[in-house]
């Protein structure tokens, strides 16, 4: 699904495999990774 998406994200807490297949690795949920990401697609 990540290849799929166009550009991959993976949280922070992902399993390694995950993160070795998303473009972007992004903090956890704990350390509010979405917002951080989503904040990065502002314009």
């Amino acid at each position: 699904m990540l290849g799929w998406a166009g550009v991959g994200v993976a949280m922070g807490q992902a399993p390694q495999g995950v993160k070795d297949v998303a473009d972007v690795v992004t903090a956890s949920i704990y350390e509010d990774g979405t917002v951080l990401v989503l904040e990065g697609l502002r314009t």
